[in-house]
């Protein structure tokens, strides 16, 4: 404080320890890139993205993950062979798809401005649906122990406006083009003269 005697009793012996604070602004960014959509001609179709994550605050980030609810939001297309890739961040080789699983290796940082990517991969049968549009989830904490998170955006930009707020939510939309065939045959097999000036065709 600003008095050496708070008490005024002119005996200084007040020994309070004088606090510094350091205040922080932790933010955190994703995006959520649709990078591959291949039809098997099956059925099935195999899809890609590209995860994107930065930190935009003004403190390193420590156990940052990246969920996505795969199997909640595709659920009406069966989705199967999920796989999590290794981009400039670790991937989890266990990731099954599930909204509380990281899709991120344990332990990961940040560094302030820093950013690193990560893919992931599945199936899906879509039958009569054309798109989803679907997120992800990104989650970070503060050397305080804040949490911070941000719900993804659509591209490879998590703040695509640049102002180093990045609070755009567009989802990323998951097209799945057709290519539906058709083919006909005719053959002529027999024609019978019945004498009569008819004539059966088979």
């Amino acid at each position: 404080g600003l008095n050496p005697d708070p008490n005024d009793n002119d005996v200084p012996d007040e020994e309070v320890p004088t606090p510094t604070p350091f205040d922080e602004a932790p933010v955190i960014g994703l995006s959520k890139d649709l990078t591959n959509v291949v039809n098997n001609m099956d059925g099935t179709y195999d899809v890609e993205f590209l995860l994107t994550v930065e930190n935009f605050g003004d403190v390193p980030l420590n156990n940052v993950s990246i969920t996505d609810d795969i199997l909640g939001q595709f659920a009406a297309l069966s989705p199967t062979g999920f796989a999590a890739t290794d981009g400039s961040l670790n991937a989890n080789a266990v990731w099954d798809g599930m909204s509380a699983t990281n899709i991120l290796a344990a332990g990961q940082s940040l560094a302030v401005g820093a950013s690193g990517t990560v893919s992931i991969s599945f199936t899906v049968t879509p039958g009569t649906v054309t798109n989803v549009d679907n997120t992800a989830l990104a989650t970070g904490t503060s050397p305080a122990g804040n949490d911070v998170t941000d719900t993804s955006t659509d591209g490879l930009n998590p703040d695509p406006d640049d102002d180093d707020t990045p609070d755009e939510e567009v989802p990323t939309p998951t097209p799945f083009d057709e290519a539906p065939v058709i083919g006909l045959s005719k053959d002529m097999r027999d024609v019978v003269n019945n004498i009569d000036g008819t004539y059966d065709v088979t």
